[in-house]
């Protein structure tokens, strides 16, 4: 039977009807007349049968959908049945734009898909990505077009971040915009462009509220790491090189580790192919124990899926402390997708270290250079000028001002060096302008970055001098106009009681602290043939450094006078100042004479080896004796390195070579000191690379001579040149030292060891005053290894106290006297003493410094001070005068008692010379002869007879014969040398000398007259 369910219709009785399986049709047949009003359809078959008047019919089988899903009714495109759909929820007529719920089961993602390409997704986290390939100019990515329509606090995109309890190494960005520009050749790309019409509203690109900064620059370039590891396996080469690809993260658990010495903050990854998926990448950094730290960078790679830049900030990785792990401060990477996808495949990977550029939450901006085209103001919101500091509102009165500082009162304007504590500033108030140093510094004005006006910490004025040594120091000419008044030019002591004052600085002699002839007046040798000045009182302060000669010796505080045995330089072109005459190749070295580096003269020999051997370079013969012991010594530089060496050459002992030396732009002396072979007819010194090297070096001042070490060096030219004993005498008169009471300190620097007598030969005299055959007081290194002091009349006792030193080294030796004792402190010990009653009678001006009295025994090294006294001295005292070092002892250092009556000081300033030639009561100027003494009988003695021929570039001098008369022959030999003292400076002062010789003298005529005037002079 049928059972037939009847729906009610006004034009008819049919319905739906429910027919039995056991009929032919076995279907539910819904009637079309319930739609059309129609005659009654017969159906043919389907499950449900939907028809129309036409009686076609559309058949729908229903199957049973799988566990979780739902279908959906659909035809496919070229079908006209249709069928039920599992995952889509919206299809176009041909199926490529579609909504679709999963691709894959349990995927829980909705994608968008337009014209076969997929364009947005919505993972079952919410989270939504949008693609898009432009195809033609003018594209959107995203699109919001909002009209706010006049209505306050609308918001065209609305991004809320809760940032949640993030800690140290994790980042967030509200909105990372990562850019691939590894195809740009060119172009702009602007992260946010804001453009804007006319109209009357505040506009701002960006508005930072409180506590937020505005803005954070990391600046640097890309570089290749030291380290890149993919699963533990270096793909250094791979990562580094572009083209040279491999695949990463190919499995869940898979790591890449990147490496570098120096920290660095952004990893760039350009990425051939592109994972198919997000990787879900982990990251961490080395920390101590060999430990890794997870941290959470910026990852503009989304997660490997495009190519990109992962970034963090420095104070990301500081806790715990990022460290080196075998080297290398190390991120890693840690794949953590499970699951098939598509691996990315890397192109190039780099790092970059960067330097943080930022604008802090308080307004503090930190950045590189700003160019700014119109004014800037600090303190001030109207600038008046380019820059303009301070909130003062008027302009500069300059019209041509680009800064200036103002404000309402007293304005300063400081620049100052922190890290020295200089300061130096320009103040304007009611007293009017200043400039100087806060800091106890000098004040230099230059122009031409040349020193003009120079004013040091004590406030001496230098123009065209660095350094001052009164109050008013003038370089150059002075031209004074108008009427002048000096109250510096007085007679003064035992004439006139007034202390003097500053004097007048004149070309050719220094008057510093008024004019004195010795203690007493005598007028009348200011026109003879001999001229004394007296500077100051009995000591040598930079005051009264009158006329100092510069060599080549040591500076302050080294600065010393050397005095040396006699020698004979028998290299006979040592100085290369005429031609190359006697130099021979050696090798296949080039020698040649330049002017442009020279040591002494005007010349020097240039070597050029070009590295096809060792033992390049040159030689030059000269005349010796066999089996004889020799030092050879050769003055060189360079400017590309190399090593070279001197060396003895005979034809019986070949070479003896000195120490390798390895060349620099500063002129080194180098020395060997060897005997010749028996039988040896051939002497040759040699200038030479030890390897085979291609280098260039200069050489300049030869010499061969038999002294057992190198003395300074003696200038030929064409045939040997000997220099006579070298001896500063000066006057001792008992005002200022005492046969029954005194004392003698010596600052010397020996140039040989104690290390056996042959390399210190016994009696090097420290000081000797009186007569070594008769009277005398002084000190000398005794052959039993110790420094001795002896009190003699015609023999008597000596005290001898054991020291050990080496060449080069400073000691000071002081020595102590009474009626009944003689005394010896060494480097500041306590006084070693003895009884001694030799009172000796010695005579004033027989005081000899590094020499005895007979002109011998000299002390072959440099003294850099001297101080005499008469008082007395304590072990205290010697430890103070020790305590001085290089630098004099100041009357100050001592008791009243023990205070010193007369310096000798070799040392004149830090950027001074090495020879100071002055002395109270004792130096003076021969202008007619061109010689400089110190006053008094025989007061400097050449010992000798000597001559010799001194060529300059416009001039040739002869050398008087030296006698003993009390002078000083400055020039090239006899008694001129400094610590390897430069003769020709000397030359050059005393022509200066000489060619000023009338001014001076008329200055000198003037003050006489001046005296006279006044009466004091007869």
């Amino acid at each position: 039977a049928n059972d037939t369910l009847l729906v009610a219709d006004s034009a008819q009785a049919t319905g739906l009807k429910w027919v039995s399986p056991a009929t032919a049709i076995g279907h539910a047949i819904l009637d079309g007349s319930l739609h059309t009003d129609t005659t009654s359809d017969i159906p043919d078959a389907g499950s449900l049968i939907v028809g129309t008047s036409g009686r076609l019919w559309d058949e729908l089988v229903i199957s049973a959908p799988s566990a979780g899903s739902r279908n959906v009714l659909g035809i496919d495109n070229g079908e006209t049945t249709p069928s039920w759909r599992g995952n889509d929820l919206l299809v176009d007529a041909d199926g490529d734009t579609k909504v679709q719920m999963e691709e894959s089961a349990d995927e829980d993602v909705i994608r968008f898909d337009a014209a076969g390409t997929e364009l947005m997704t919505i993972g079952h986290d919410g989270a939504v990505d949008i693609f898009h390939t432009a195809v033609a100019p003018g594209e959107h990515g995203l699109e919001l077009i909002v009209d706010a329509a006049g209505q306050g606090n609308i918001h065209a995109l609305d991004i809320v971040l809760t940032t949640g309890a993030i800690g140290a190494g994790d980042d967030e960005e509200a909105i990372l915009v990562n850019i691939d520009e590894s195809a740009a050749g060119g172009g702009n790309v602007v992260a946010l462009e804001v453009l804007a019409t006319e109209g009357s509203a505040d506009v701002h690109a960006v508005e930072a509220g409180v506590l937020v900064g505005p803005m954070l620059q990391f600046s640097g370039t890309f570089m290749d790491m030291d380290v890149a590891l993919v699963k533990a396996v270096d793909r250094l080469t791979e990562f580094t090189t572009a083209g040279n690809n491999i695949v990463f993260f190919v499995a869940d658990n898979d790591t890449i580790t990147i490496g570098d010495a120096a920290q660095f903050f952004e990893m760039e990854f350009l990425l051939a192919t592109v994972a198919s998926k997000d990787v879900k990448p982990t990251f961490e950094y080395s920390k101590a124990g060999g430990l890794w730290e997870p941290f959470s960078p910026a990852d503009g790679t989304n997660g490997m899926q495009n190519t990109g830049v992962v970034a963090w900030e420095a104070d990301d990785v500081v806790s715990p402390a990022w460290v080196v792990h075998s080297g290398n401060y190390r991120i890693r990477i840690t794949r953590t997708r499970g699951g098939s996808i598509t691996s990315p495949i890397e192109d190039k990977v780099q790092i970059a270290d960067v330097i943080v550029y930022e604008w802090d939450e308080s307004g503090n901006l930190n950045i590189n250079t700003l160019i700014v085209d119109g004014n800037v103001g600090i303190g001030t919101t109207t600038p008046q000028e380019l820059l303009h500091v301070g909130a003062g509102i008027d302009g500069s009165d300059i019209s041509a001002t680009d800064l200036l500082v103002t404000r309402a009162g007293p304005s300063n304007l400081s620049v100052r060096d922190s890290t020295n504590d200089v300061e130096t500033f320009l103040f304007a108030s009611s007293v009017g302008g200043i400039m100087g140093t806060i800091t106890d510094d000098p004040l230099d004005i230059r122009t031409n970055n040349i020193s003009a006006i120079f004013i040091d910490a004590f406030q001496k004025v230098g123009i065209g001098e660095v350094a001052p040594d009164s109050k008013l120091e003038v370089n150059g000419t002075l031209h004074i106009t108008g009427n002048s008044s000096f109250d510096g030019l007085l007679a003064v002591d035992i004439i006139n009681e007034r202390t003097a004052v500053a004097g007048v600085e004149l070309e050719g002699a220094v008057i510093r602290d008024g004019l004195i002839w010795g203690q007493t007046l005598h007028p009348e040798l200011g026109i003879g043939d001999q001229i004394e000045l007296t500077l100051s009182g009995n000591e040598i302060t930079d005051k009264t450094r009158a006329l100092a000669l510069e060599g080549d010796g040591r500076v302050f505080p080294d600065s010393s006078f050397g005095i040396w045995e006699p020698t004979t330089n028998l290299v006979t072109n040592g100085g290369i100042e005429t031609n190359t005459t006697g130099f021979v190749v050696s090798g296949d070295a080039a020698l040649s004479r330049i002017t442009s580096q020279f040591k002494f003269g005007s010349a020097s020999l240039e070597v050029v080896a070009n590295g096809s051997t060792a033992n390049e370079g040159v030689y030059h013969a000269f005349a010796a004796s066999a089996g004889t012991e020799y030092t050879v010594s050769v003055w060189v530089r360079g400017t590309g390195g190399g090593t070279i060496h001197v060396a003895l050459w005979d034809n019986v002992s070949g070479f003896q070579v000195g120490s390798t030396h390895t060349l620099t732009t500063e002129w080194t002396r180098l020395s060997v000191t060897a005997t010749t072979g028996g039988g040896s007819t051939t002497f040759r010194l040699y200038i030479k690379t030890n390897t085979a090297q291609g280098i260039t070096w200069q050489a300049d001042g030869f010499q061969s001579e038999a002294p057992a070490n190198a003395t300074p060096y003696v200038e030929t030219d064409g045939g040997t040149v000997s220099r006579g004993i070298d001896r500063v005498q000066a006057p001792a008169p008992d005002a200022e030292l005492g046969e029954t009471q005194g004392w003698v300190a010596v600052r010397c620097r020996p140039s040989r060891s104690s290390a056996n007598p042959s390399d210190a030969p016994a009696n090097n005299r420290l000081f000797e005053w009186g007569s070594f055959a008769s009277d005398w007081i002084g000190v000398y290194w005794a052959s039993n290894g110790r420094w001795t002091i002896g009190r003699h009349i015609a023999g008597g006792g000596t005290l001898g106290v054991l020291d050990t030193f080496s060449a080069e080294d400073e000691i000071t030796i002081i020595a102590t006297w009474t009626a009944t004792d003689i005394a010896l402190s060494v480097k500041g010990a306590a006084f070693s003493s003895t009884g001694n009653t030799d009172i000796p009678t010695i005579p004033d001006s027989t005081f000899d410094i590094g020499s005895d009295g007979t002109a011998s025994n000299p002390f072959n090294g440099d003294v850099l001070w001297l101080a005499v006294g008469k008082g007395t001295l304590t072990d205290a005292d010697a430890r103070l005068i020790n305590a001085c070092g290089n630098t004099a002892p100041n009357r100050s250092v001592l008791p009243t008692v023990s205070q010193p009556t007369f310096l000798w000081d070799a040392n004149t300033g830090a950027a001074g010379p090495d020879i100071l030639l002055q002395d109270p009561d004792v130096f003076y100027v021969d202008y007619l002869n061109a010689k400089l003494g110190f006053f008094g009988v025989t007061a400097i003695v050449q010992p000798g007879a000597y001559t010799q021929t001194y060529a300059t570039a416009d001039k040739t001098h002869a050398n008087p014969t030296a006698t003993a008369v009390g002078d000083l022959v400055a020039t090239n030999g006899g008694w001129g040398y400094s610590s390897e003292a430069n003769a020709d400076k000397v030359h050059d002062a005393i022509d200066k000398l000489v060619a000023d010789v009338a001014d001076v003298k008329q200055v000198i005529n003037a003050v006489i007259d001046d005296l006279q005037a006044l009466g004091l002079a007869q």
